[in-house]
């Protein structure tokens, strides 16, 4: 039996892809290189809604890798992030618990979405990547799966508030073998971001 947050996923992504199709002409490419099995969706973070649209185009439940000081943040993300079954990582000490809960998610055959800048950017490679999806995925013995976007931070920035409409595109990589150790993991899932997002540029809405 699904848990709740995987149910609410379940109702809220098809209706987010409705509504977020035509309002943000939405392109999705690479959607089958989306593994069937468990998997570690890799995400570059530029802006306030990346969450919901790497939901949007790899369609089925994941549970995202969230800081835990957001908590506080807003009512909203408050509201949000247990609601749809985020793991909290602590930013101030080193996140065994957090890091369990994702592996044991993965063991039971579901998936999770990490954003390896580990914050969110002005642009892409604006800050080092951390290790923390490659090690995931090299400990459960499951693919990493490169998931560029771009456009998010057009839709609502790093200093917005308010969201705007913009053309988002997201694309999808081949899924990247859990081998080597986490610094080749992390340094392949680079490359194969920065070939995805090479020439990327969706424009505004006219």
């Amino acid at each position: 039996m699904s848990e709740p947050w995987e149910r609410r996923f379940k109702l809220s992504v098809p209706v987010g892809r409705v509504l977020a199709g035509p309002l943000f002409k939405l392109k999705i490419t690479g959607s089958e290189h989306i593994p069937a099995g468990p998997y570690v969706a890799g995400i570059n973070h530029v802006s306030h809604v990346d969450a919901a649209f790497a939901a949007m185009a790899l369609g089925k439940p994941l549970r995202f890798m969230a800081a835990a000081d957001l908590i506080g943040i807003n009512r909203g993300l408050d509201f949000i992030l247990p609601f749809y079954g985020s793991i909290l990582l602590p930013r101030s000490s080193v996140p065994l618990g957090a890091m369990r809960q994702g592996l044991d998610h993965l063991a039971s055959g579901g998936r999770v979405g990490v954003f390896p800048e580990g914050r969110r950017t002005e642009h892409w490679r604006a800050s080092d990547f951390k290790r923390g999806a490659a090690w995931l995925a090299i400990t459960a013995g499951v693919p990493l799966v490169p998931v560029a976007l771009s456009g998010t931070e057009a839709v609502m920035g790093l200093e917005e508030r308010k969201v705007r409409r913009s053309r988002v595109e997201i694309h999808i990589g081949k899924p990247l073998d859990p081998k080597g150790d986490r610094f080749s993991l992390t340094d392949a899932w680079g490359e194969a971001m920065d070939d995805l997002l090479a020439g990327s540029d969706p424009g505004e809405i006219q």
